[in-house]
């Protein structure tokens, strides 16, 4: 069942889970959470391919791998993971805001029933800091939503990024202390079926 699944990914990062290897990058995260669900029964799939289109508001290029597809034979679970460790803040948080669009068009596409989407960090200056307007909004204050349209921040090639559905999003401590070198956060985006859309 999809949230079985669902459930078993929040747990890897919210308490201490089976002495996965520190991270250090995304790719590392794939494994060790792509391992963590292997390990329990469940089918998983690396950077499956998929053209999707991307929302008529957007102007930033759609995605074109998931970064994990989880499934127990019935149910999928999309998941996108961002691990950034070393600056990049108001990038990575376009970047962030980008895979949530995607796997919102993956899930209404039909080729997973949920997703989530999972930014894990070190770096403060992603949950705190002066900026709160725009993009900073969703990750930096409680009660601001994550929905409509986003201005890539920085360079002179300005895209869009369009989120359909509206997210709270909500940072939790890392239980999982192997995971990171140094104390971090993470926040997950739960991305349902819009039967709206259907």
């Amino acid at each position: 069942m999809v949230n079985d699944i669902r459930d078993l990914a929040i747990k890897f990062f919210s308490e201490q889970f089976q002495d996965p290897q520190t991270v250090e990058n995304e790719r590392g995260l794939q494994l060790e959470l792509g391992l963590m669900f292997r390990s329990r029964g469940f089918d998983v799939r690396f950077e499956v391919s998929c053209a999707l289109p991307s929302h008529v508001r957007q102007t930033k290029r759609q995605k074109r791998n998931i970064d994990l597809l989880v499934t127990d034979g019935t149910m999928h679970l999309a998941i996108e993971l961002k691990v950034p460790l070393s600056g990049r803040v108001p990038e990575t948080m376009y970047d962030f805001f980008a895979d949530v669009a995607f796997v919102e068009a993956v899930v209404d596409s039909g080729m997973a029933d949920e997703g989530l989407c999972i930014l894990l960090t070190s770096d403060q200056h992603f949950w705190s800091g002066r900026e709160t307007d725009g993009i900073y909004g969703p990750l930096r204050v409680p009660g601001c939503p994550l929905q409509g349209e986003y201005e890539k921040p920085t360079g002179e090639l300005k895209t869009t990024v369009f989120v359909s559905r509206e997210y709270y999003l909500s940072w939790s401590n890392l239980g999982n202390r192997h995971l990171l070198s140094d104390t971090g956060k993470f926040v997950v985006v739960g991305v349902e079926n819009d039967i709206s859309n259907i």
